[in-house]
Order: C-alpha cells, then structure tokens, then sequence
C-alpha cells in the first residue's frame, strides 16, 4: 500500500478517536468515571466501569469506524506496533478486552515503554479478573511516566484490597477475600470501608477497640455483643473465654449475618452463639434500613446500618435481651454498637443487668441521643468513661505505614458498676459526669 493513503487512513483514524473520551494519541490524560467503581467482570460492555459514560450511538460509531481504519491499517502492516496499541485501546474502550488485551501485548512485545498501552491493557486484565497481571502494569505504566494519575488510582485500588502483595490473603471472587489476620481467618468484602478494607489493608479492624476489651476477659467469661457485623471482635473476642466462656453475637443483616457464621465456621469457634435478629426495649418487628447491595462492587459502610420502625427495607425479628439470651450463669461484659438504638437495647436489657451487673462498652456517637443514654446508665447505678479509639494503629498486622482513617476514631463510653471496689481499666480514660457533655460537640 502506498505511503499516502496509509498516512490519510492514520490520520481520518485519528480524527475519529480524538473526539472521543479517551485521547489515543493526543496525552497521557485519560478521562474516567470514579475510581472507587471500578471492578473486574466478564459481563458486557454495558457494565464496564471504563466506560461508564455512556457514549452516545454518535460516539461509538466513531470508534467502531476507528477501529475499522486500524484493522485495515494492520492488514498491510501486521506488525506495527502503533497501530496494534491504538487499535488495542479502542477494543479495551468498547469492552472487547481480549482482544484488547492481545493487541495490547503484541505491541508491548515490539516496543515496551508505552504508558498509555500499559495502561489500557491493565484495564482489560481487570475487567477479565487477572488482578495481579493488571497490577503489574499499572505499576510499570508508573515507572514510565511518574504523573501518570489515572495508573496510580488503578494500582492503588487493587493493592488496597492487597492484590497480588500478601501471603495473608486469597482472592475468592471480586467481591470477598480470604485473609488471614491477627485474631484469626476472616471473610471479608473488599469494598466495605471500615471493616472489609481494614481486615484487607491492616490484618486487624480498630485493634485499640479489641486490646481494651481483651484486657477486661479472661478464660470462662460470658459476653454478650449486639451488632458483632463479620464478627471483626467477635473472633478475637471468643478465644479468649475460650471454650469454658461463651459469646452471644447478635447481628440483624441478613447477608453481614451470614458472614458473621462464615467467620465462625472458618475458626472453629463452637462457644459463640450467632442470633440472626435485632434488640430493643420488647418484642417487634423492624426493617434494616439500606440501600446497600452487598453482591455489587460499590463502596459502602455495613456499620453505618440502623433498624428503623417504618420505611422500606428488609423485615427482621426485634427481642429483648432479657429474653433473648435467658437465665444465664453468669455474664462478664455486653458491647453495645447498634447505630442508634443504645438505649432501647439496655432497657431491654434491665433484668439481666440487675442481676449480673455486668462491664458495659456502650457506642455513643449521636449527639441528640447521647444525654438520655448516658442518664440511663447513671440511673442504673453506673459510672462511666469514654474511650475514643482510633481506626488505625501504627503497629498493625500487615506492617502498612500509610492510615487510610486519618483522625476517625469511635466514639464508646466504658461503664462499670460503682459498687465495684476498684475501677477496672480506667486510667487515661475520661470520667462522665455531666450527661450534657460529648466530644463530638465540644
């Protein structure tokens, strides 16, 4: 084929591209959709996070025409590794990611130092699920051009789920991992914030939260924990009363329950009780409140999830504790993290905590429902301190540096009967003694 019109072709190809999204040839700039929703698929196109925009009929014409022009390009010169990189980023751009992918690798193969063809064949190993081969060139996309953002916020996705970097943790799917961390082995859902990423990133989840409690139980206690979530303390937690103890971990989300019995099951732990309901001041039935689908690949919080009386959602069965655990022999400490329902779960609570005054480690992170918490555990006969652990602990398990929870903290008050001859643990800690007074607001 003569010079000319191969140099035409190129350039009508180059026309078409360049009004699209994703410059070819133009920079290193690459227009894309939110990081945090990008995820590896074997489905269409229509589901590829790259190309989320949506092009218009006008806008996929011109591709599918560029890409039209590249083929016929390749066919008089098969080995060009331009054309086969610029006709590999359109195949990776319309979801056709093998070919893509094998396009991609031909031109590599000739000419190794291409950002852009790194980039793009990374997208499409993602989106195949070969997340430690995308990883690597994305890595390599960065050693050549330092700036380039976009392959940063690719690697850094996929090595905050610690893809490909960690002996601690098996890929099951896009969704969960298998990690092994510090209280044990954990199911865990790469794509929630708090608890997922932390036991992905750190091998731990609020470990200043689990060494407190740890140090106020020993062997033969009994715990009783409303809102265990996966079971990120519960774990931990159950080793420590060990067989002679026992835990009651109650948690209302259906699919978080479910996890909650996976965690069990895979540390063979047989003194924990799992109650798949909610707890209140009585009997009834509420909703668990969200919006949240726990099989899809978008970031959420399963902590933040509250019970409400009306609204849509999915029913579950509400008890008291009092009923719900019954006459038990004895009881050492209930954890309380219930979003809100605090205080409807201690009046619920009232017979056994007259009975076996039991340590309490009640969350307080509402200001508007903080006054009436706190009167009711002074009522009670209580005194009570707040401890304010932060998310991220520098001498975590899996040695990272970097704190993705810069200054989160929770916000909890430790509460022990004023009979007790000597406080336990209380030092360093704040003493409550005006209900009007929290953290948050001051």
């Amino acid at each position: 084929m003569a010079t000319k019109p191969m140099q035409t072709l190129k350039l009508i190809a180059k026309v078409f591209i360049k009004r699209q999204l994703y410059p070819i040839e133009s920079n290193l700039r690459i227009t894309l959709p939110n990081i945090s929703s990008m995820k590896p698929s074997n489905s269409s196109s229509s589901q590829n996070p790259l190309i989320q925009h949506s092009f218009t009929f006008i806008q996929r014409l011109r591709m599918r025409v560029s890409a039209w022009l590249y083929k016929t390009l390749l066919y008089f010169s098969p080995t060009d590794p331009d054309l086969m990189a610029n006709l590999g980023n359109i195949e990776v751009l319309l979801g056709n990611y093998e070919k893509g992918v094998r396009l991609l690798g031909l031109s590599l193969d000739a000419n190794p130092d291409q950002p852009l063809a790194l980039f793009s064949q990374g997208i499409g190993l993602q989106n195949l699920g070969r997340l430690n081969k995308a990883l690597e060139c994305y890595d390599r996309a960065i050693t050549l051009h330092p700036d380039f953002q976009e392959a940063r916020d690719c690697s850094a996705l996929l090595r905050r789920s610690n893809v490909g970097t960690s002996p601690h943790i098996q890929p099951l799917d896009d969704i969960n991992r298998l990690v092994h961390a510090r209280h044990g082995w954990f199911l865990a859902n790469r794509y929630d914030f708090y608890l997922g990423s932390a036991l992905i990133r750190y091998g731990e989840f609020s470990e200043a939260e689990h060494e407190f409690l740890a140090s106020l139980l020993g062997p033969g206690d009994f715990v009783i924990e409303v809102g265990s979530n996966i079971g990120a303390h519960t774990i931990g937690l159950a080793k420590i009363v060990g067989a002679s103890g026992q835990i009651f971990a109650i948690e209302p989300q259906p699919a978080i329950f479910r996890s909650l019995c996976a965690n069990l099951a895979l540390n063979s732990l047989f003194n924990v009780q799992p109650f798949a309901c909610g707890c209140g001041s009585h009997r009834d039935t509420m909703t668990v409140v969200t919006a949240i689908d726990y099989s899809a690949a978008t970031a959420h919080n399963s902590g933040g999830v509250s019970l409400s009386q009306t609204g849509d959602g999915i029913p579950v069965s509400v008890m008291p504790l009092d009923e719900l655990v019954g006459d038990i022999p004895s009881l050492r400490l209930i954890k309380i993290d219930v979003e809100g329902m605090e205080r409807e779960v201690l009046l619920g609570a009232n017979g056994i905590i007259e009975k076996h005054r039991p340590l309490l480690y009640v969350e307080n992170d509402r200001l508007e429902k903080s006054k009436a918490l706190i009167e009711l555990i002074m009522a009670a006969g209580y005194r009570l301190w707040w401890h304010i652990p932060f998310f991220y602990n520098p001498d975590n398990y899996f040695h990272v540096e970097e704190n993705d929870y810069p200054n989160e903290a929770s916000y909890n008050m430790f509460c022990q009967p004023r009979e007790a001859v000597q406080p336990a643990l209380s030092e360093g800690l704040i003493e409550i003694n005006d209900p009007d007074f929290h953290p948050l607001g001051h």
